[in-house]
């Protein structure tokens, strides 16, 4: 163990010769409970398909179990009456990437653990079953009556919910279904049952970033008035939190400069903005009247996210290129890149696992963000890394071919033409630029996925794209203003790395089964 910049950064200590992969198992979850024992919050890293995940779940009920007789018997020190009743609602949390997922996990932990003790449910967020409620009462055409914070201020609404109430009552009955349903095995389960709630990544972070979903949470959410909903809030909090593949978006909020201070003198002419709950419908009329004046082009919704997200302009960086990358002999980035160094964006750093449970657990295979936990958790005591790095046979090979060069304008073109050098025409595509490319998936959605196993896969390697997505931010700018505010220089490279490493662990590593898997990239990316 050692202490590296007031976070520790623990390391299993073993002799360099392999070990057996039961026994790195064995040791691996022994060294997990006793640091979870030990610290508050614990990130760990690991390899892709090492079981990181399945131990998370497996250790969790015992956890939960160890942390709530503590909480009662310190609330009996100090005379505080804990109530049984209390610790009854209390629940833990498991994040996933997506709904999809997060099935997945749900009913792999209910395998797991006897349900008259434990019981996992996948819970979705109000906006999630606001759909489906949706879409119970108008069919195909929902989409085109869903009230979003736009068109809930265009009719002059305090809030969402407050259209939904008003204009939409079969809906709102519906979503309370919907509400029953999901917490229906709750209700049918002991009441010393300990529910463990399966849900997607932004959604757990709302616990501690504002937002819903905690008190959509809660049984009694539709027999509370909405300006007593936050009553709510304290019967929402969670024993164990585990996030399952943290990514970089998860430690930074990024917004464009000029949209920030736009909204900054819209925010100062008070009114509205002033207030302890904000008037949706008031809120729009002041941002008319400011657009009028001082003409943007920042959309309202736009507006209230920066409102809410409470990124402000005086914390910024820019560009820059802190990191080589895309560059010629001089030096010098290429065009593509060199024209997005002029942008600025304004930041704030995110910390969602303060106070966001009593033990949380964050599990990645990724360099990246677990260098921004790092960075983000100097000075406190309470969080540690383990770095679960086990010195085992390596299983399967990584076939990398090396290109003079590779646009992603050619992946199709590419994968068509290595399913007929290999003879494989079912090689499995896995890139970020899927257009015209049959049987493929792209990165992000790879992630984590153990449906890949026993496919051949060919993954492509681009370099990231300068162009601006939805949002204005490009992932080059991310990248590169992730190296500024955190104070690193390989941010791109180290994504690089991630993305081949987590791409290679679909069917390679511990989920070998004698398949293939094909790398392909340029000459100039393999030597970044």
């Amino acid at each position: 163990m050692s202490d590296f910049t007031a976070v520790q950064v623990i390391e299993p200590a073993l002799d360099e010769a392999p070990i057996d992969e039961a026994e790195a198992r064995t040791l691996f979850a022994r060294q997990f409970s006793d640091l979870m024992d030990q610290h508050d919050i614990l990130l760990v890293q690991g390899s892709e398909g090492f079981g990181k995940t399945t131990q998370a779940m497996r250790m969790l009920p015992s956890l939960a179990k160890s942390i709530i007789p503590n909480e009662m018997a310190k609330a009996e020190a100090i005379g505080a009456g804990f109530e049984c009743s209390v610790i009854g609602r209390q629940r833990s949390a498991f994040a996933t990437a997506s709904y999809d997922q997060a099935v997945e996990k749900c009913a792999a932990f209910n395998d797991l653990h006897n349900t008259d003790a434990t019981l996992g449910i996948v819970f979705r967020s109000f906006n999630a079953c606001y759909d489906k409620a949706l879409e119970k009462v108008f069919g195909n055409d929902w989409h085109k009556q869903k009230f979003t914070t736009a068109s809930a201020a265009d009719d002059d609404q305090k809030s969402v919910i407050r259209a939904i109430q008003s204009r939409q009552p079969d809906v709102w009955t519906e979503l309370a279904s919907i509400h029953a349903e999901m917490f229906e095995p709750v209700r049918q389960a002991k009441s010393t049952v300990h529910v463990v709630l399966f849900m997607v990544h932004d959604v757990l972070h709302q616990w501690t970033e504002g937002g819903l979903s905690p008190l959509f949470s809660h049984s009694a959410f539709f027999e509370t008035e909405v300006e007593n909903l936050w009553c709510l809030k304290e019967d929402t909090a969670l024993v164990v939190a585990v996030q399952d593949e943290v990514a970089r978006s998860h430690f930074l909020t990024l917004e464009p400069m000029a949209s920030v201070q736009w909204c900054e003198a819209l925010f100062e002419t008070g009114g509205p903005w002033s207030e302890d709950s904000l008037h949706l419908g008031e809120a729009k009329k002041s941002w008319l009247a400011h657009d009028a004046a001082t003409p943007g082009t920042v959309e309202f919704a736009d507006t209230i996210r920066i409102f809410r997200s409470e990124v402000r302009s005086d914390t910024h960086a820019g560009v820059g290129p802190i990191e080589r990358y895309g560059a010629n002999d001089s030096g010098m980035s290429w065009p593509m890149f060199e024209e997005r160094h002029i942008h600025q964006y304004a930041y704030r750093k995110r910390s969602w696992w303060k106070g966001l449970a009593r033990k949380t657990i964050i599990l990645t295979t990724e360099g990246l963000p677990t260098e921004l936990f790092r960075q983000t958790t100097i000075g406190l005591t309470s969080a540690a890394i383990y770095k679960a790095v086990f010195p085992m046979m390596s299983r399967g090979r990584l076939e990398a071919h090396v290109l003079p060069s590779l646009s992603a304008s050619e992946n199709a073109t590419l994968v068509g033409q290595m399913r007929d050098t290999l003879g494989i025409p079912e090689l499995h595509a896995i890139c970020n630029n899927q257009d015209g490319i049959l049987d493929s998936t792209s990165i992000p959605k790879a992630k984590g996925s153990n449906e890949l196993a026993d496919r051949n896969i060919i993954q492509i390697a681009n370099f990231v794209s300068p162009s601006a997505r939805e949002g204005g931010l490009s992932e080059y700018d991310e990248l590169q203003v992730i190296n500024l505010v955190f104070g690193i220089r390989n941010a791109i490279r180290l994504h690089h790395v991630d993305q081949i490493n987590q791409v290679a662990g679909r069917n390679l590593g511990h989920r070998y089964q004698s398949n293939r898997h094909v790398l392909m990239i340029s000459k100039t990316l393999w030597n970044t």
